[in-house]
């Protein structure tokens, strides 16, 4: 029988414990094993960086037999733990593999599916198969370990963990401390292999596993003053809605709404050596509606926050990117509503479906048609991704394809910072004295994005679609300039840092007009529902209309806020934002959808 080792250190147990140590070697090689083959040329820096967080998880699992009085108690837990991480390093290889993205536990609900692909899971396995290998000798390694070798020390549970987690806290200090010092790690992954490569894969799935009960937990316990309090919100909020002069005129016509990247307001309207930065959208915005005095309000899901924000009217999630955390919500947004009135929607977006989860999110939203990285070809690529050109080129063919009435959102993404991918031998806009610097990047990178721009409206011209389609456009987050970068381009008012416009051009509309209303991409979506004639008096739409000119106010996620409106005070702000938490955690517009049907 094992004794309890009072005298020997918890390090001289461990390197004296023959399956201890079987198994650290094992599960050590199928990790390297893994990162092996998920990071094609990963240097000496991503090594160190993505390597230590899985094992330090993996000493520690381990760490708990050596505090096991029987011997075969300790194997049984050594070799289950093996089984359940090798199958983890295999499915979730596979499934990147098959989705160029990793398996969540919300993936749970396709398991079903499985049948009908499994004789491809079995095809796709090769060398993934160095994972399994050593399972189909337990039996005989089990009867070796249990017969020739016999644990003559076991450790004290304290002492013995206490060591080993302060181990596995070592090699996981980076993400802890990156986390800590940087931002939030855990609420701004943009995509699963970032996240893994940061925290490793094991880390991941125990995350994933906690942000899905604590999902569920909420909604589970939504309760019927939760639904009273929202109604009574939102009853409110309907209430004081007012009807614009501009409702129902565009009634059953095309809605495209292009979302670009880091687009910010100051560069409307603004000329730089004698030339405009961007002639197309100016002219948009001198024809159809300019909304000049809106403010990012982003917060840990970026573009996939505007994206939330502009087709649903909430606020983000204050514990991350809501593509993430609530990708699985039932929703009823624009896309959604839209579909209601016989409108095809669709999405368009020439980069990876995996990033910031928009395959999956998007399809919650309400479009009915997907097209990413894999439905583009690929001719011209620039900075991240294929070049907006060309994007936009492509793009006017799937367009054309669409039944009408449509509702098509195209994301731009050559604009991304730091700007300098668009060079003056693509686009070769004078900056002067800006040349090499930030905002000069920004200026050629957006005088870029305008024609290409001006190009697609071109082309729907071309086809007969403007005629019969409202088009409009924002900026999905500010471009993060520091106060300098503003003042060399002649801009004083700071408050240009953190605003992004919304520009609405309508059919046989060429009136002109610039609207001062203080708000955020939240009210997109009331805006435009008035102006295509929706009823949105059953929605959760938390945003207000635009149109109407005498709401000045823009609430943030942080619970700041901008007003001209003396009535708006703290506890309004507050009650905003724990509403939209509130529908969100408990995925409250279920109800809604089920009243409906």
């Amino acid at each position: 029988m094992p004794q309890e080792s009072k005298n020997k250190s918890a390090i001289s147990v461990a390197c004296h414990d023959i399956p201890f140590l079987l198994f650290l070697f094992i599960l050590t090689s199928k990790s390297l094993l893994f990162i092996h083959f998920l990071y094609d040329r990963l240097t000496f820096f991503g090594f160190i960086i993505t390597f230590p967080p899985t094992f330090g998880v993996i000493l520690l699992l381990l760490s708990i037999s050596l505090s096991m009085k029987s011997h075969t108690l300790k194997l049984i837990y050594l070799f289950s733990l093996n089984i359940s991480l090798s199958l983890l390093f295999i499915s979730q290889i596979l499934y990147f593999r098959y989705f160029n993205d990793f398996a969540s536990i919300y993936n749970f609900h396709q398991i079903s599916m499985l049948s009908s692909i499994f004789y491809i899971i079995i095809k796709m396995i090769g060398k993934e198969f160095f994972f399994i290998a050593d399972l189909f000798f337990i039996p005989l390694i089990f009867y070796c370990l249990k017969k020739r070798y016999h644990s003559i020390n076991s450790l004290i549970w304290i002492k013995g963990l206490s060591l080993f987690l302060l181990i596995s806290l070592l090699f996981n200090s980076f993400p802890i401390a990156f986390n800590y010092f940087h931002f939030n790690l855990f609420k701004s992954h943009m995509e699963r292999k970032c996240f893994i490569r940061a925290i490793g894969i094991i880390n991941y799935q125990i995350f994933d596993i906690y942000n899905y009960i604590r999902t569920k937990f909420d909604m589970i316990f939504s309760s019927q003053s939760d639904m009273t309090l929202k109604e009574a919100w939102l009853q409110e909020m309907h209430s004081t809605r007012t009807i614009n002069n501009l409702k129902a005129s565009g009634q059953s016509t095309n809605l495209i709404l292009i979302q670009i990247e880091s687009l910010q307001n100051f560069v409307i309207g603004m000329q730089w050596e004698g030339h405009e930065i961007t002639p197309n959208l100016n002219r948009l915005a001198q024809t159809g509606i300019h909304f000049n005095n809106l403010y990012d309000q982003t917060w840990a899901g970026n573009t996939s926050d505007a994206t939330f924000m502009a087709n649903c009217s909430l606020y983000p999630s204050k514990r991350g990117a809501v593509s993430f955390l609530y990708a699985q919500n039932t929703y009823y947004c624009l896309p959604q509503i839209l579909r209601e009135h016989d409108y095809t929607t669709a999405t368009m977006h020439a980069f990876r479906s995996a990033f910031w989860n928009r395959a999956i999110f998007e399809k919650a939203l309400g479009y009915q048609l997907q097209f990413y990285e894999d439905r583009y070809l690929m001719e011209d690529q620039l900075g991240w991704g294929l070049s907006d050109k060309r994007f936009f080129a492509q793009s006017i063919e799937k367009i054309k394809a669409l039944p009408s009435p449509f509702y098509a959102f195209l994301t731009t993404l050559t604009s991304h910072v730091p700007f300098d991918d668009v060079t003056a031998t693509i686009d070769n806009f004078p900056l002067g004295n800006l040349e090499g610097k930030l905002i000069g990047h920004y200026l050629r990178s957006m005088h870029y994005v305008d024609s290409a721009i001006g190009e697609f409206l071109q082309k729907l011209s071309a086809n007969n679609l403007m005629s019969k389609t409202i088009i409009a456009i924002y900026g999905d987050h500010r471009a993060r300039f520091e106060e300098n970068d503003l003042k060399m381009v002649g801009i004083t008012d700071m408050d240009e840092l953190r605003k992004i416009p919304v520009i609405i051009s309508l059919p046989n509309w060429n009136s002109g007009s610039r609207i001062d209303t203080i708000g955020g991409l939240i009210d997109f979506a009331p805006t435009i529902s008035s102006i295509l004639g929706l009823d949105i008096s059953n929605t959760v739409f938390l945003g207000k209309d635009l149109m109407n000119q005498n709401n000045h106010f823009v609430i943030f996620r942080d619970g700041s806020y901008i007003t001209k409106d003396t009535q708006l005070d703290k506890d309004y702000v507050l009650k905003q934002l724990s509403i939209s938490d509130l529908i969100m955690e408990k995925d409250l517009m279920k109800t809604i959808k089920n009243n409906k049907s």
